[in-house]
């Protein structure tokens, strides 16, 4: 007999099931989703029967059911079915006391003993199909589903009979219940997915359904979107993608693929994807990766060998990830992994050395203006060559481009870097901090024909789910994953050169097949993979715009951005300058210009695509303006994000509710002149980012009617002005702002 756990009314369980009656059609949307979804893939290879039809519905009914008990909306951006019942549970209220007994049982952690699996089943196809009124409104929708994918065989006009298969003793088969141990992570709703394979950054709070970054997992047409500096939630083009990429998974494995083909397949055609994307040598050449700190520990590893002391040498720690100088160290970053293991964060990673060090190098002047290059490189040299004397090797990173926009060095210093690698043949390895992958892929090409290493991410510039990152490897750091050719003499054994604390962060199929990866598990990474596939569609929208068209729109959309700031009296704009780059050597000759301004280059990564600007605090007409500290900008960034519409007069409501994202605060040193006659710590900069979404108008397909480019662009534009405007708001109700305690999210 199945029964419903206890749950306390209080927990995220009991809210659900104490809401049952009134979000029980949210529940049967959800379910014919996943159903015509899955059918919508193509039929199933699998032989038609039993146990078959109850791996289709285990799949739907347990994404329905976890969407269900944790309260997700209904955002599915796939077609749904033609006829999506009304609220049944209005007319038949057992529906709702009978859906809190299986959907926990369906949507909890770990797989159900094997009655209870099938029982759980049972329980839901008899509540849709056993009662007149419910199987008339779903006939329309379940049947077809099942018939679109080879799986139904039984009359409309008995229930009972399509129920039978699923209440008879042979689904309790072992069979069943195997392939669930073997799926069951997989077969979450794909927002709970996007939120996994990554560490405690990526947890969403329970208030909000938010990330520690404000953002979430499907798509929020109506928000303010200027946030790819630090994370965007997902498109619907995106989501749609995640979406469909989820459900061939789960259709393969429904038809019986084994699940380490399924999974070892689909994480080759992700990397397959990105080496094609960014040039790389081939997809041998990919790590895989939850997010750039993830990337920057894989790249310490293969730079340490057999457990070399590393000198890492780091440009402006604090315009790259906050996590990435434990990394460099080989120290955990979290007090979570990649693959969900619990560590101490700061403490040492198996394998890694224990005097790993990393040495920062200021990048900004007491003002917080850029340093020259000259300085900056002048310094990271006389660092690489006090580890080299020291017997110790090097990995020298090189931002390309940080937070706040800075290149650090530009193209002019390549040759200063080259110089040093000579000198120190094999002792220094470099590293392109590129995970804003504000670059065009032919850079990426560049950095790798030098023999330097190359981070880059899906959810910066490319606007994908956060935590979708990637190392490309050039050839010669590819072969150190390799077994070298030993004398006869010696016996054939391969150094480990992979930490077996790797085996935490990243599962097998991440890394290229070798032998140095042979001690890494066999798994999948689910988030990972689903946050690829949505940053694969941003990715290819962008690069199927043509080159004049994105330069058009990134200037007009920085043009307008720019003249806002410029008008705003409590916003002082101190983005650095453009990044200096390189002519592209096999670009068409009008787009070889290194000017930002020559309208005729077709380079669009020679725009400042990062927007950084410090607020003033009101002041009368006798103060020196004051600057807001880093502590007073992070409560303007979450205020932005939430709903202050309570905190303001009727008519500045609808302004304040309006959710708008901007790019975390980084800390600047406080500028000239702007400190109010005191002395200031660190002050925030908040940051507008332009995306490759303002390009290709992917950010606009869930919206009503169509548009054209330059009116699109116009009306991101606007919504610049909307977000100044609310901080102006913010500023002058700072005080019963500050005394609303908790804000519900906008």
């Amino acid at each position: 007999m199945l029964t419903s756990p206890r749950h306390d009314i209080a927990s995220p369980v009991g809210r659900a099931i104490g809401s049952a009656t009134c979000r029980s059609a949210a529940f049967q949307a959800r379910l014919a989703q996943e159903l015509a979804g899955l059918a919508a893939i193509g039929p199933a290879s699998g032989p038609v029967g039993p146990v078959a039809m109850g791996r289709v519905l285990l799949a739907a009914g347990r994404a329905a059911a976890a969407a269900w008990v944790a309260g997700l909306p209904d955002r599915d951006p796939d077609p749904a079915p033609a006829s999506i019942p009304d609220p049944i549970s209005d007319r038949t209220p057992g529906f709702a006391r009978d859906l809190s007994h299986w959907a926990t049982i369906l949507a909890a952690p770990k797989v159900p003993a094997p009655a209870s699996l099938v029982a759980a089943l049972g329980h839901m196809v008899a509540t849709l199909t056993g009662d007149e009124t419910l199987r008339r409104a779903w006939s329309a929708v379940l049947f077809p589903a099942f018939s679109a994918a080879g799986l139904s065989g039984h009359v409309l006009a008995d229930p009972a009979r399509y129920a039978q298969p699923l209440t008879d003793p042979a689904c309790a088969d072992p069979a069943l219940h195997a392939w669930a141990l073997q799926v069951w992570p997989l077969l979450l709703p794909v927002e709970k997915l996007l939120a996994k394979g990554g560490d405690d950054r990526l947890d969403l709070a329970l208030s909000t359904r938010r990330n520690r970054y404000g953002v979430g997992y499907s798509p929020r047409p109506r928000a303010v979107a200027l946030s790819s500096s630090t994370a965007s939630s997902p498109s619907a083009a995106g989501f749609a993608a995640a979406c469909h990429a989820r459900r061939a998974l789960v259709h393969a494995l429904v038809a019986g693929s084994p699940f380490a083909l399924v999974a070892g397949q689909a994480v080759a055609g992700a990397k397959a994807f990105v080496a094609g994307y960014f040039r790389a040598d081939s997809p041998r050449h990919v790590v895989l990766a939850a997010s750039g700190t993830d990337c920057a520990l894989a790249a310490l590893a293969l730079c340490a060998g057999q457990g070399q002391p590393v000198t890492t040498i780091l440009p402006g720690p604090e315009e790259t990830g906050s996590g990435v100088p434990l990394a460099a160290r080989g120290r955990h970053f979290a007090t979570r992994t990649a693959l969900g293991r619990a560590v101490v964060k700061g403490a040492m990673i198996e394998g890694f050395n224990a005097t790993n060090s990393c040495v920062a190098v200021p990048v900004r002047a007491a003002d917080g203006t850029p340093l020259p290059e000259a300085e900056v490189l002048a310094a990271c040299v006389r660092q690489a060559e006090q580890a080299c004397a020291a017997g110790r090797r090097v990995l020298l990173y090189v931002i390309d481009v940080s937070k706040t926009g800075l290149m650090v060095p530009t193209s002019q210093g390549v040759a200063v870097i080259e110089a040093l690698r000579a000198r120190y043949s094999g002792a220094v390895d470099v590293l392109v901090d590129a995970c804003q992958a504000r670059l065009m892929p032919e850079r990426v090409r560049a950095y790798l024909d030098l023999g330097w290493a190359v981070m880059v991410t899906g959810s910066k510039f490319y606007t994908g789910p956060a935590f979708s990152g990637a190392l490309l490897l050039p050839e010669a750091w590819r072969q150190r994953l390799v077994p070298k050719t030993l004398p006869a003499t010696q016996a054939p054994t391969l150094p480990q050169i992979l930490p077996p604390g790797l085996a935490d962060y990243a599962w097998r199929d991440e890394w290229p097949a070798t032998p140095a990866a042979r001690h890494l598990a066999e798994g999948l990474n689910a988030g990972l993979l689903l946050r690829w596939r949505a940053a694969e569609a941003e990715m290819t929208a962008f690069a199927a715009v043509t080159s004049e068209t994105r330069l058009a729109l990134l200037d007009r959309f920085l043009s307008g951005a720019t003249r806002l700031l410029s008008a705003c009296d409590y916003v002082r704009d101190v983005s650095p300058p453009a990044p200096v780059r390189a002519a592209l050597p096999d670009a068409p000759n009008d787009a070889r210009s290194d000017d930002p301004s020559d309208a005729r280059s077709a380079a669009w990564d020679t725009r400042q695509t990062v927007l950084t600007f410090v607020l003033l605090r009101p002041q009368n007409g006798t103060q020196t303006a004051q600057v807001l500290d880093l502590v007073e900008c992070r409560r303007v960034y979450d205020w932005l994000q939430a709903d202050l519409s309570a905190c303001v007069p009727p008519d500045q409501r609808d302004l304040a509710a309006l959710p708008c994202y901007v790019g975390q605060p980084v800390a600047l040193p406080c500028p000239s002149g702007m400190d109010g006659g005191g002395r200031l710590g660190p002050v925030g900069g908040l940051r507008l980012a332009a995306s490759a979404r303002h390009v290709s108008g992917t950010a606009a397909q869930a919206m009503p009617g169509g548009q054209g480019a330059t009116s699109r662009v116009d009306d991101e534009i606007t919504r610049i002005s909307h977000v100044l405007a609310k901080i102006g708001l913010i500023l002058r109700h700072w005080e019963p702002i500050s005394q609303m305690g908790t804000l519900s999210s906008a």
